[in-house]
């Protein structure tokens, strides 16, 4: 997994390069970056600039100046892939500042790759993405301390959660942790600002998952997707669990969404797996406007895709559509339709794997 660090961790050095998508670690260093500046020096000391809209020269001549109002000075630098589209020019300007700064050093520049995606395992990186991050490290590495702003494995996730609600003060529990983090899409970011609302709207009163549930916007269609991705890894009492949420939330109401949703989530496997698309970016390169998936769902279009056939996935759409018109017959039970359906998917999957 790629390394991270904070301020916190070692002398300030004169350039930083935060490359990834994920905010929470990208935010996190800023603010302790910025807790290091006085209230009353923020306004000069603190400077915030687009590379794809200021030219590089103007930042850098502004960062080798010293102020007079402030003894520090810090420059945040949003669309660094400008300066190394510079090539040479750019990444000799940068070497220079870094060899001529002191220690401390008088001005920090803080490099922001923020359009690029580091997954938690980074052999699933996309080749775009990949080369991006490369062309960076090469340019501007000799120079930058790199820190990498990654996706994390949902137990690191939900660690981080935790220790973040105890420094904080506020009662988190660990299933809740993990609601947060599904309803957030794995993105940590969010899930830290769902968690900062919840701890607001009920001050001192612990966040339990039946509070995640009720308050997070997206947590009531987490249910159904916990059902589609068991089924995707073949996971019987998992996906039992997941049904027995949907049916608590739902109801019988339910059923016929839960068909219409997964025949869709088959569809798009069909097409991300003729495609042969192995992550979140290229999945939704592939598949065509009105077929995209929200992005809690993303991961389990890619397990479906990975983990059935196509001949598997074509016979899940026949099923489904027949499954659709028996629950429009108003049948006694609409839950042992579905259940069906589980019990024909799992054989069917066993049946082919052996």
């Amino acid at each position: 997994m790629p390394r991270r660090t904070s301020p916190a961790d070692a002398p300030l050095r004169p350039a930083y390069l935060l490359a990834g998508a994920e905010a929470y670690f990208r935010d996190r260093f800023l603010r302790e970056l910025r807790s290091r500046i006085p209230d009353e020096q923020w306004e000069y000391s603190w400077h915030e600039a687009d590379l794809a809209a200021t030219p590089w020269a103007e930042v850098l001549d502004q960062a080798r100046t010293p102020s007079l109002l402030a003894p520090w000075q810090v420059f945040v630098l949003d669309n660094a892939e400008h300066l190394a589209a510079g090539r040479r020019a750019g990444a000799e300007g940068l070497a220079a500042f870094a060899a001529a700064a002191g220690e401390p050093p008088a001005a920090v520049l803080v490099f922001l790759a923020r359009r690029i995606q580091i997954p938690a395992d980074p052999r699933q990186m996309a080749l775009e993405d990949k080369a991006r991050l490369e062309k960076l490290e090469s340019l501007l590495g000799g120079a930058c301390e790199v820190i990498y702003c990654a996706q994390v494995e949902t137990e690191d996730a939900a660690r981080l959660l935790l220790a973040e609600a105890r420094q904080r003060q506020w009662r988190l529990e660990e299933p809740a942790a993990r609601w947060l983090l599904e309803a957030s899409a794995g993105d940590l970011a969010r899930a830290s600002l769902e968690l900062e609302k919840l701890a607001l709207y009920q001050p001192g009163q612990a966040i339990t998952e039946a509070t995640v549930r009720a308050l997070v916007p997206e947590a009531p269609a987490l249910s159904s997707d916990g059902l589609w991705l068991a089924l995707a890894r073949r996971d019987r009492s998992a996906a039992l669990v997941a049904l027995d949420a949907v049916w608590a939330a739902a109801g019988d109401a339910g059923a016929i969404p839960l068909v219409f949703q997964l025949s869709r989530l088959c569809k798009m496997a069909l097409i991300a797996r003729a495609a042969r698309a192995r992550d979140r970016s290229r999945l939704y390169q592939v598949l065509p406007p009105g077929l995209k998936p929200p992005s809690f769902a993303a991961d389990t279009v890619l397990a479906l895709a990975k983990g059935m056939s196509a001949e598997q996935l074509t016979a899940a759409v026949d099923r489904l559509q027949r499954s659709d018109v028996a629950l429009r017959d108003r049948p006694l039970s609409p839950r042992v339709v579905i259940e069906g359906i589980i019990a024909q998917w799992l054989s069917g999957l066993e049946s082919a794997s052996v």
